[in-house]
């Protein structure tokens, strides 16, 4: 780089609040991690000086640039939704979409009026809804030798997810006679997910019973099942009308919207004024949640986030949820040391709360470059971040007056 550079470029670059996401070169894979603020791209340049003794005196007469570092500063303020969160893969491939898990919790916590409680799985928070039922339910007779009683047999199936149970779907009427076999057919939820199990009830409308008679005669993980007989053990519990509740330590239910108010958006619970949780109470909260792999992220081979990372920085003008959309900048930094003196446990992260971090980027040897700069709607362009007058260029532009197609 010439002096004339050193002087015409800047030495930091503000880039403000962005979305941080990690690239995966081993796997090829690009995974969106949170949103950062007061994000800062700066450069130190490191010189050495000529010195002449003149008239007896040491002066410095001539100064090089002999050393550029490169620091990345900023905090990291909120994870992504991992229900909304998108996974880009590069060079063509084709995504596979694994079956999500959900899971059960119940957290104690201590409550005030006038103060918002963050759950602890608020980023994979399922909501406040029944867990999802299994799409479909078929039976029907094969065989015989059984001791099955005649009849006309509707099987009630509620997928189980962490001890807790999901909406029923229930099968057709399945009409046996005497020793009559019967095969059951379940398709699991709509929603991709695997439940831990699927318990069955039944119940005859040959006897004029409903589905509130129906009693427990199996419990599996399998969704092809076969009786030919069963024993009529605990009662249908009823249709579960949703996921969340919040009672006392003793379980005791309070009333949502009369006792508490839940943002399903943050996982926030709020206590009404005028309900019955006292000011400090101890409440159990039980709701579900996602399990998900990018809440307990791998970046590349190893369990856990490795020393040097490839962070790619996304950033816009204006916001981009308007129309016309502002034009939006990507930055590559191929070689970082993500030294930050905190774990990288996101799921404990609460809205309000952040992480500082600073980190040294280096020049990748593979490209002898630190990185790059892109910019969207328009023709891509990229710059290398020698030519930090790109990056200043880009933040005096007007914005696009529509996204480029």
């Amino acid at each position: 780089m010439s002096d004339t550079n050193q002087h015409t470029h800047p030495h930091a670059v503000q880039i403000g609040p962005a979305v941080l996401a990690l690239y995966d070169e081993v796997n090829d894979l690009l995974v969106n991690v949170g949103k950062v603020d007061d994000l800062v791209l700066s450069k130190t340049v490191e010189t050495a000086e000529l010195t002449e003794f003149i008239n007896g005196v040491e002066t410095e007469v001539l100064s090089r640039p002999i050393a550029e570092r490169y620091t990345l500063k900023g905090i990291f303020r909120e994870t992504l939704n991992p229900n909304t969160q998108r996974l880009f893969i590069k060079n063509c491939q084709t995504p596979e979409v694994t079956a999500c898990g959900i899971d059960s919790i119940t957290e104690r916590i201590q409550v005030y009026r006038g103060y918002q409680k963050i759950l602890k799985h608020n980023n994979g928070f399922y909501g406040t809804g029944a867990l999802p039922a299994a799409a479909a339910v078929a039976g029907s007779t094969f065989g015989v030798g059984g001791t099955i009683a005649a009849g006309t047999y509707v099987f009630v199936v509620v997928p189980m997810y962490g001890g807790v149970e999901g909406e029923y779907e229930e099968s057709a009427g399945v009409a046996t006679v005497l020793g009559d076999n019967i095969a059951l057919t379940i398709t699991p939820p709509v929603e991709g997910c695997t439940p831990d199990s699927y318990r069955i009830y039944v119940y005859d409308t040959a006897l004029l019973e409903t589905r509130v008679d129906a009693d427990l005669i199996h419990e599996t993980s399998e969704l092809n099942v076969w009786f030919s007989s069963w024993v009529r053990g605990a009662a249908y519990p009823g249709d579960a009308t949703g996921s969340f509740t919040v009672a006392t330590t003793a379980g005791v239910d309070f009333t949502v919207e009369v006792d508490y108010t839940i943002d399903e958006t943050h996982a926030m619970l709020c206590v009404v004024d005028d309900g019955d949780i006292d000011d400090g109470e101890w409440v159990d909260v039980t709701y579900s949640f996602y399990r998900n792999p990018k809440i307990n992220m791998s970046i590349g081979p190893s369990d856990r986030v490795p020393r040097n990372v490839h962070p790619v920085i996304y950033t816009f003008k204006d916001d981009d949820s308007e129309t016309p959309v502002g034009r939006g900048l990507e930055m590559h930094l191929y070689n970082v040391i993500a030294n930050s003196g905190w774990d990288w446990e996101l799921s404990k992260m609460e809205f309000n709360t952040g992480f500082n971090f600073e980190w040294k980027v280096l020049s990748d040897p593979r490209r002898l470059r630190h990185g790059d700069v892109y910019t969207y709607h328009r023709q891509f362009s990229t710059y290398g971040f020698m030519d930090w007058a790109a990056l200043t260029e880009f933040t005096n532009q007007e914005n696009c007056s529509e996204p480029a197609p």
